[in-house]
């Protein structure tokens, strides 16, 4: 399923790649404390690595909040990340609303090309009402791999892309 297909069915940026709903939930724990983006975003401050479990995060708070800001913020140059920001606002302005766990990230690995990323995990159920009063839709959790490319710039790491390993 292409990332594309994904993000204008998903509605967030859990971008599933269709899992097993028999499979059993990852288990997802909360980091004691987390550093907001602005007391991370330096890429001094961070690895590529620690910069893409922080936008992990923020995608999960972003889904279930509503509150792209953070997000955004870090997905500048994101254009999929950009249309998903945009349908999870939708979404939670109609009165519906996303509920998810996240992904649970396994592994990231560089990759031969600069600023390229492979991240391996898993992503849990994802529950959406489109506006007040609509019917639920779930759609099933399973394991993903995802390619990020990202890029330190004067304001800290960006997410630039990613696409999703078939």
């Amino acid at each position: 399923m292409s990332v594309r297909r994904l993000f204008a069915t998903v509605a967030a940026v859990v971008l599933l790649a269709g899992g097993c709903s028999d499979e059993p939930e990852p288990r997802f724990e909360e980091p004691a404390s987390t550093p907001s983006p602005t007391q991370s975003a330096s890429p001094q401050a961070q690895t590529p690595e620690e910069f893409i479990r922080e936008w992990v995060r923020l995608d999960r708070e972003m889904q279930t909040t509503g509150d792209t800001t953070a997000y955004l913020s870090v997905s500048r140059e994101c254009r999929p990340c950009r249309a998903v920001a945009e349908r999870v606002e939708t979404i939670f302005e109609n009165g519906g609303r996303v509920e998810t766990k996240g992904w649970a990230v396994d592994k990231i690995e560089s990759l031969p090309t600069k600023g390229w990323y492979r991240m391996e995990g898993s992503a849990t159920t994802v529950v959406i009402v489109e506006e007040a009063g609509a019917d639920e839709k779930r759609l099933p959790g399973g394991p993903i791999t995802y390619d990020f490319v990202v890029r330190a710039d004067d304001q800290g790491w960006q997410l630039v892309d990613l696409l999703e390993v078939a």
